[in-house]
């Protein structure tokens, strides 16, 4: 009776013993898999983050680069030698070259950039009266009355009531002003003047 009695401890010993022993391996197994999967989302999220950072270098990069291309430019503008020779005297007067040009050319639509309403080529302004409309730079908003003086015209005050891509104190013509037709804009050319601004805008 002892014999089977220890029998049975040394049995059920034995299968608790070889039970953990055949557990540990799967237990081991899930374990290990689990780690395995948060080891990927790590990874997943340390790669997306070494992504962004990579990505805002690259958007930063491409910025300064813009930023060096516009400061190319625009020493290349201030060297070139196409340029108007800017020169302001103490009381405010500037020279520099007008072109002239007509509604009725070919590109330009037929209307002023202020949408301004004219009286032929002149702008009936509440304090300067009668003034001869031109294109300015982005420079002179829109309303900004200048004195001109040695165009062909004459000497007059001209508002700044439309725009040009080649127009502006830092091009090769200050001012555009407006004339009646394409073949008096192809008469007079370009003028060297001199002028003073007496209103900036309206």
């Amino acid at each position: 009776m002892k014999k089977m009695s220890y029998a049975l401890i040394y049995l059920s010993l034995f299968l608790v013993f070889s039970g953990v022993f055949l557990l540990k391996p799967i237990k081991y197994s899930y374990t290990n898999l689990g780690s395995n999967k948060l080891d990927r989302a790590l990874n997943t999220n340390l790669v997306n983050q070494i992504d962004d950072v990579q990505l805002r270098k690259e958007e930063e990069e491409k910025e300064k680069q813009k930023e060096r291309e516009r400061q190319k430019n625009n020493n290349v503008a201030i060297n070139s030698g196409d340029l108007i020779e800017f020169n302001i005297s103490g009381d405010g007067v500037a020279s520099g070259k007008v072109s002239y040009y007509s509604l009725k050319c070919s590109g330009c639509g037929g209307n002023l950039g202020s949408g301004a309403a004219l009286d032929g080529v002149f702008y009936n302004d509440p304090t300067y009266g009668h003034v001869r409309a031109m294109a300015c730079g982005k420079e002179y908003p829109y309303g900004t009355v200048v004195s001109i003086s040695g165009t062909p015209l004459g000497d007059f005050n001209g508002i700044c009531l439309d725009r040009g891509g080649m127009i502006g104190t830092n091009k090769n013509r200050v001012f555009d002003i407006l004339v009646n037709s394409n073949e008096e804009a192809y008469q007079y050319g370009i003028s060297n003047i001199t002028y003073n601004v007496i209103r900036n805008g309206y």
